[in-house]
């Protein structure tokens, strides 16, 4: 797992060489674990990765296409609603 995405992902801070707040640290924290834990597959332009090794950020920097997210055979949502969701729940 890339962590080094997901905490560009998260945190737009971080491409500005600010530390994040321990609040943000914790959820970081928190996201990659779930992701790691899973068992879910990533779209990326077209072909699924598995999670443990999928980079996580929402949408492709060159299609500007939104990545998805498949769990247990469920349908595939937009990753930036997954994670989301994680967050809230």
């Amino acid at each position: 797992m890339d962590k080094t995405a997901l905490i560009a992902l998260l945190i737009p801070c971080i491409a500005l060489a600010v530390e994040p707040s321990p609040v943000a640290r914790g959820e970081i924290d928190h996201l990659l674990g779930y992701l790691e834990r899973s068992g879910c597959e990533f779209n990326r332009n077209g072909a699924w990765y598995d999670a443990a090794i999928g980079r996580t950020e929402s949408e492709s920097s060159v299609s500007g296409k939104a990545y998805q997210v498949r769990c247990a055979g469920a349908a595939s949502v937009p990753s930036g609603v997954w994670l989301e969701s994680e967050l809230t729940r």
